[in-house]
């Protein structure tokens, strides 16, 4: 009888303490992997797209760099399984990527948030 393995969760946040302190929130149920900045995430999930089952990104790594991650998302899997973190609500984001966001029913989750509201939010679209 095989173990199921736990499901990947990608975690792009350059803001070390609360990149860390997701995955120490989630690695009971998750295996969590954190990217402090977008070309290192970018090049992992692009050789990994297949295994990884939900990517949660601070959505100002810069517009154009967030906006160039959702594209290849798109290109590459239908329907990306993605939860945007952001200290701007969601109409107050660029419109460019509220429109993505809206499109692809994304999660979007404003910061300061309790890391409990966010394990909440992954259980939901992403169960364990």
């Amino acid at each position: 009888m095989g173990i199921n393995p736990k499901p990947t969760v990608v975690i792009i946040e350059d803001e070390p303490c609360l990149g860390d302190g997701i995955k120490f929130s989630i690695e009971k149920d998750y295996t969590a992997l954190v990217f402090e900045d977008y070309s290192n995430a970018n090049r992992y999930i692009h050789k990994h797209l297949t295994t990884i089952d939900m990517i949660l990104m601070d959505i100002y790594l810069g517009c154009d760099v967030s906006i160039q991650l959702f594209d290849s998302l798109t290109i590459q899997k239908e329907n990306p399984n993605i939860i945007t973190l952001s200290a701007h609500s969601l109409q107050s984001l660029d419109p460019t990527i509220q429109t993505f966001i809206n499109s692809y029913s994304i999660t979007h989750i404003e910061k300061p948030f309790d890391l409990s509201d966010l394990v909440q939010l992954l259980h939901k679209n992403c169960p364990v």
